[in-house]
């Protein structure tokens, strides 16, 4: 009957070998798995690469940082907003847009004022050296990386979240706090 390693090995190769051809039933499947996942790592490094080279870009040409830019484009377009609403244009927790904003109030790019309808809330708004920043700047990359994930289908948009969430469980990363790519605020 054999050694246990032999039977194991007779078991895997009537498994995963095609009875007829001989050929190994997953070798394609394989193949093209180590293929995807290539391109796969390939496309993570492009988007992360393009992230970091245009926040550098960013804060030499405009002295900010890649999230300021895109709170300043986002209050452009939206008018004023309060903390809230900016956090979930930005898709960030509120916490991290008040530091952002504090960094912005202190530059003179954007000013709080209390809400009109709602005394108790705080709105932000941008000053005219703050309009005249972002009228002259680009849109900012995290922004179009937002505004491409929103324009695909939702089922396409679920479909890549449960990836996302399963290589963040892979490695490990589940407990970092991650506010912004390549600055706090």
């Amino acid at each position: 009957m054999g050694s246990l390693l032999e039977r194991e090995i007779n078991i895997d190769i009537n498994i995963d070998t095609n009875i007829l051809s001989g050929v190994p039933i997953g070798a394609p499947c394989l193949k093209q798995k180590r293929a995807d996942t290539a391109e796969i790592v390939q496309g993570l490094r492009r988007i992360v690469k393009a992230l970091q080279t245009y926040s550098q870009d960013v804060r030499n040409a405009y002295g900010l940082t890649g999230p300021q830019l895109w709170a300043l484009k986002t209050l452009q377009a939206h008018g004023h907003m309060s903390a809230g609403r900016l956090a979930a244009a930005l898709a960030v927790h509120q916490s991290s847009v008040s530091l952002l904003i504090d960094r912005l109030e202190k530059r003179g790019l954007v000013r709080r004022s209390r809400g009109q309808d709602d005394h108790r809330v705080v709105e932000m708004e941008l000053t005219k050296r703050g309009a005249a920043l972002a009228a002259d700047a680009p849109e900012a990359a995290q922004g179009r990386l937002l505004h491409a994930l929103e324009a695909m289908p939702p089922r396409q948009v679920r479909s890549i979240r449960r990836a996302v969430d399963r290589l963040v469980q892979a490695m490990e990363a589940t407990d970092v706090n991650a506010r912004f790519f390549f600055a706090e605020a």
